[in-house]
């Protein structure tokens, strides 16, 4: 399994381009005028390539999200973390104003959880129990939003708290992250 083109970054590979121009200019003893030509068409080459990954921070609107997290106790801190459906995550821990980027999980592992929570209709769930301890997960959508909190003494759909945990483990995990 060997480096592959689209595992260079951006920058690297328009040095990669200009240094292979450099040295074939030097070996052939080309005439300034084609090393111009070749570094035109290097330089096009590499300002064609286009990514196509989705990118959001942590403010985007745009994406569907899944938002979880835990909060209360005696000190009353709240740790969120939010999943967005390209793969990336964002975490906002106890007594912190902003979410920071967390972690890139595969995408297919992603796409399982999404569909997971359609599967067990977490969206017609109704659920506002918190307690002193509560957890709770918001899904959002591109039209829609539902939030789901418990931690009080109303019982809960256990299908809802497995849904929780394999959310809170995923993010508690450093091991899945894809560079």
């Amino acid at each position: 399994m060997g480096l592959q083109i689209g595992d260079i970054c951006g920058n690297c590979r328009l040095s990669i381009v200009l240094e292979l121009i450099f040295v074939k200019a030097l070996i052939h003893h080309i005439p300034p005028m084609k090393y111009y030509i070749y570094l035109f068409f290097g330089c096009l080459f590499f300002f064609s390539c286009k990514s196509n990954d989705i990118v959001y921070t942590a403010n985007s609107v745009e994406g569907e999200r899944i938002i979880f997290g835990n909060g209360g106790g005696f000190a009353g801190t709240v740790t969120t973390y939010m999943l967005f459906d390209n793969g990336q995550m964002f975490m906002k821990g106890p007594r912190k104003d902003s979410f920071v980027s967390h972690q890139v999980i595969e995408q297919k592992l992603c796409d399982q959880l999404f569909k997971n929570s359609e599967t067990l209709g977490l969206k017609d769930m109704t659920v506002n129990d918190p307690g002193n301890m509560y957890y709770f997960i918001e899904l959002v959508g591109k039209e829609e939003k539902k939030k789901l909190m418990w931690g009080g003494n109303e019982e809960v759909d256990p299908m809802l708290k497995a849904y929780y945990q394999n959310l809170f483990d995923l993010a508690k995990r450093k091991s899945i992250v894809k560079e």
